[in-house]
């Protein structure tokens, strides 16, 4: 185990020590372990799907960086797809509710301890923002940058922690990653209807397999934290990699692979997020 790993576990333990994650709180000694994070006293009520929730701030997610408060009573419900395991999905949580994918931005780390794949989540939306970077869309709070732009911003520990509820127990089963089809890489429609979804893309080589590690540590500047890798023979599509990734600095496979991945997007561009070193499969 590495030391990122580590300390995500540390981080976690802290919280629950902090909310008092014991076996509940004392006089309810029945309650469990995982009632302690979100908020119970969420109901499922004016829920609307991910899709319904996009077709609402349509004219906002059309912008390359679009930016509009809900600021009304909705919830979405979904399962987590993707989450900060191993570094490379960084303050952000994924979530598919099967008419669409979203990300969450959230400045919390150590999100896996209780938002394991599969667990379902019902989200409030009444305190949050909808927005989009670079034309992919995300939930968060207001942020305006040192330039004076306006973007999604990350939810804090305590607003993120009112505004979601866990629903049952964690299922990694009903998690199944959806055949990226290549010949719609530049259909504008199909990249608006996966976008944010847990994708594998088949029978692929990188262009760099066997050549180098998938990013370099961070520049002295720090300005490089992220690093593309190119797929051979489909322009545009790429794998995306942190350079704080627990394995940033592993070698990239050579051969054919399947590649598993949250695919985003950055413009045109299809950008994909391991969640874990496994997501590489050599055949």
């Amino acid at each position: 185990m590495n030391m990122k790993k580590i300390t995500y576990i540390i981080l976690a333990c802290l919280c629950c020590i902090v909310t008092g994650c014991k076996d509940g709180d004392w006089d309810n000694p029945g309650k469990t372990t995982a009632e302690t994070f979100g908020n119970n006293a969420l109901e499922e009520t004016n829920v609307v799907t991910i899709k319904e929730l996009k077709d609402m701030y349509k004219s906002t997610l059309n912008q390359q960086f679009g930016l509009a408060e809900i600021g009304k009573d909705l919830k979405i419900k979904g399962r987590v797809l993707g989450n900060d395991i191993e570094g490379n999905i960084y303050s952000k949580v994924v979530i598919d509710d099967g008419t669409g994918a979203i990300i969450i931005s959230v400045g919390v780390g150590g999100m896996f301890a209780y938002l394991p794949v599969g667990q379902e989540i019902l989200v409030d939306l009444s305190k949050l923002w909808i927005g989009t970077y670079g034309y992919q869309p995300q939930l968060g709070v207001y942020y305006i940058s040192s330039s004076g732009k306006t973007n999604v911003g990350r939810i804090s520990r305590a607003l993120w922690n009112q505004s979601f509820k866990l629903l049952g127990a964690p299922d990694a089963s009903k998690i199944t990653p959806i055949e990226f089809d290549k010949t719609k890489a530049k259909d504008a429609a199909y990249m608006s209807e996966n976008v944010g979804r847990l994708m594998v893309i088949r029978d692929v080589k990188m262009i760099n397999g066997g050549k180098g590690v998938w990013a370099a540590e961070a520049d002295a500047s720090g300005t490089q934290t992220e690093v593309n890798q190119s797929i051979s023979g489909l322009n545009g599509i790429y794998v995306r990699t942190s350079t704080y990734a627990d394995f940033a600095n592993s070698p990239i496979p050579e051969g054919t692979l399947d590649i598993t991945g949250i695919f985003t997007r950055y413009g045109s561009d299809w950008q994909i997020y391991l969640r874990t070193e496994s997501d590489v499969v050599n055949k």
